[in-house]
């Protein structure tokens, strides 16, 4: 014979399914096993001996059967053994093979039966179970939802007790009124803001002590007419309290024997460690979603990127763009002029992230479009820097543009040396000569960046360049990289001691970024930073 003994449910008690024929479990009065509740099937599940064993089959219900905490599949016979806990719609029960002489407990048996509103003490090999049996439970929850009902559950299951519910605490205008909103509950309704909590002053108790910075304790107590038994524990993640697990039992007439608490106390822990581990999940998936994300902005950024080497007859060119945490928010350009003049950009745009990089991209294109229109360089500028601002005022009034900017430098190359320039608040470029010195700009000559005036009127400045002659122009991020992430910044001087007198510009750009990530001191930098050479060819 095997035995089901009710271990919580709507009404208990023992019952019997003969070894002749096994037997159904369901809602229908027919059924061997009789579970009058909405949520148990007409025919639920079917109970088929064995040999020497006995098997359970799921009939393909809505609400399911578990085992162990396992939900089992459905018209899949499944091998029952003793001890095993089947949990049918708010049934749970313990399985035995064998009879039982009579409808009530045996002697010196604890091992936690309901009654009706009857509760009998768990042993502490049962609650050990359960405990075991909730590990498993919750490493299978994919909600905090369902592991707060879980842990619910296994709490009601080893105190006895017959309403549960965890609460996550709410903020309050009131100091002395501790609201609450419900995570889950086993019967119990709704009993968030206003509503009544048969131990308030236990929540209430609770709240405080966590809230304090005392030890998180659990609280038990009882109604003040000593029939309802109550249990709260504060749920801690670290040093935060995050939610309470609070059980009742509205008519219990026996006390709650003395390990309930740290029974209740090693539920709450289980909970917190799965939960802390659930959050640490979700975050690992935000972050590769973030990764995805910048990693497709990137692959954008590289398709509107120049080569990043190149020999237009009488110039060369060189340039490495090195994102720091984000996509890149500096922009590079090589245009080739219909009257065979050369024009390279490098710009810096403020932020960081997708949005400066999409800026990024529409300074690009504008000003790309306007240098090929024939347009002279300080006009392109000019155009490029009353479209941004116009756009980023536009912005700043409906869509968080405001704030940004973008500092540039753009040099029109022709063959004969002369170069024409427009430095648009950018001023992180160098004259490098092949016979020896090293030219800074001049401050005078520099503009305010794109995107501050939309009526802003740039001019442009002049160099004369010779045959080895080099261009060096970087982003702010470079210069301003400190050493190890806190000390001395790299700086227009950290550029200077990389340079060499003679030399191509691939080898000004390998000179100048291996000193940067020495100085750096790590292979992440703290800015995006972009260096360019550009080398009149004899």
């Amino acid at each position: 014979m095997l035995t089901l003994q009710t271990l919580i449910g709507p009404y208990g008690g023992w019952f019997r399914v003969s070894a002749g024929g096994g037997g159904v479990i369901g809602r229908s009065a027919e059924s061997d096993v009789c579970l009058l509740h909405e949520s148990i099937g007409r025919e639920h599940a079917r109970l088929i001996r064995l040999g020497t064993g006995w098997m359970i089959v799921d009939l393909g219900t809505p609400t399911g059967t578990s085992l162990n905490g396992v939900r089992i599949e459905q018209n899949t016979p499944t091998p029952i053994a003793p001890a095993d806990l089947l949990r049918l719609g708010p049934w749970t029960f313990r399985v035995s093979f064998g009879g039982v002489e009579n409808d009530g407990p045996h002697e010196g048996d604890s091992s936690g039966v309901v009654l009706g509103q009857r509760a009998v003490s768990p042993s502490a090999t049962f609650r050990l179970r359960l405990l075991s049996t909730l590990l498993s439970r919750l490493s299978q929850s994919t909600s905090e939802e369902q592991m707060a009902k879980v842990a619910v559950e296994t709490a009601l299951e080893g105190t006895g007790l017959l309403r549960g519910a965890m609460l996550r605490p709410l903020e309050s205008p009131d100091p002395l009124r501790h609201d609450v909103s419900v995570v889950a509950a086993v019967g119990l309704a709704e009993i968030g803001r206003g509503e009544r909590v048969l131990g308030r002053e236990v929540l209430d108790a609770a709240w405080t002590s966590a809230s304090n910075g005392g030890t998180a304790t659990i609280r038990i107590g009882e109604s003040a007419d000593g029939k309802a038994k109550l249990v709260c524990a504060p749920v801690m993640l670290g040093q935060m309290l995050v939610s309470f697990l609070y059980l009742d039992a509205e008519t219990a007439a026996e006390p709650l024997d003395a390990d309930a608490a740290e029974f209740v106390e090693a539920v709450s822990a289980s909970y917190a460690l799965s939960l802390a581990n659930l959050r640490r999940l979700e975050l690992d998936r935000r972050q590769q979603a973030l990764a995805a994300e910048l990693h497709a902005a990137r692959d954008a950024q590289r398709f509107i990127l120049p080569p990043s080497q190149g020999d237009h007859g009488f110039v060369s060119y060189a340039m490495e763009m090195i994102p720091g945490l984000f996509v890149a928010g500096d922009l590079f350009d090589v245009v080739l002029l219909r009257d065979g003049r050369v024009a390279v950009c490098l710009g810096d745009v403020a932020g960081h992230g997708a949005g400066s990089a999409m800026l990024m991209a529409t300074t690009q294109s504008y000003l790309h479009a306007q240098l090929l229109s024939g347009l002279a360089v300080e006009e392109a500028v000019t155009a490029a820097g009353e479209f941004l601002g116009r756009k980023l005022a536009q912005g700043a009034s409906g869509t968080g543009g405001g704030g940004r900017f973008v500092s540039l430098w753009v040099g029109v190359f022709d063959r004969s040396g002369h170069v024409e320039f427009v430095d648009a608040g950018h001023s992180h470029w160098l004259l490098v000569r092949a016979d020896g010195p090293c030219e800074a700009p001049n401050p005078e000559e520099a503009g305010i960046p794109l995107g501050i005036d939309p009526a802003t009127a740039y001019r442009r400045g002049t160099r004369r360049m010779g045959p080895g002659d080099r261009v060096v122009v970087f982003s702010d991020g470079l210069v301003e990289q400190r050493r190890d992430g806190g000390g001395a910044e790299f700086g227009i001087s950290g550029v200077k001691a990389a340079l060499l007198a003679e030399a191509p510009p691939g080898s000004d750009v390998q000179r100048v970024v291996a000193a940067l990530h020495r100085h750096a001191g790590s292979g992440k930098l703290a800015d995006d930073a972009t260096i360019a050479s550009i080398r009149i060819n004899g």
